[in-house]
């Protein structure tokens, strides 16, 4: 996950750019952020980021490298773990990919504890 949100970041945000890790724990969830500064991406194709095998820029000419999987991926771990995967992102000003995970139950249960021993 954070291999592949830290390398987009570091793909489309020039040298010079910011790139944040924000960690935001909620009362039954955390919040994970990776803001850029880099080229961000139009609204139009927010909607498509989490599409395996798409990309912004698909040109034969574009510049960064990559087919289009990790961010496909990366959503489906954070929902196989029960969280949900988003972004935010104006054109020229950066892009912040975020995912949210609930907190474990801080008990728990072990309804066979004991038996059988």
């Amino acid at each position: 996950m954070f291999d592949n949100l830290f390398s987009n970041a570091m793909k489309f945000t020039d040298p010079g750019g910011d790139i944040h890790l924000a960690v935001l724990p909620g009362s039954d969830s955390v919040r994970v952020e990776v803001r850029d500064t880099g080229v961000g991406i139009a609204t139009d194709k927010l909607g498509h980021v989490f599409d395996r095998f798409y990309q912004v820029d698909s040109t034969a000419t574009r510049r960064r490298s990559g087919i289009g999987l990790g961010l496909s991926i990366c959503k489906q771990i954070v929902e196989s773990h029960g969280g949900r995967m988003g972004v935010e992102s104006k054109v020229g000003r950066g892009s912040c990919f975020y995912f949210i995970l609930p907190l474990a139950d801080p008990k728990p249960s072990f309804a066979n504890e004991g038996k059988g021993k």
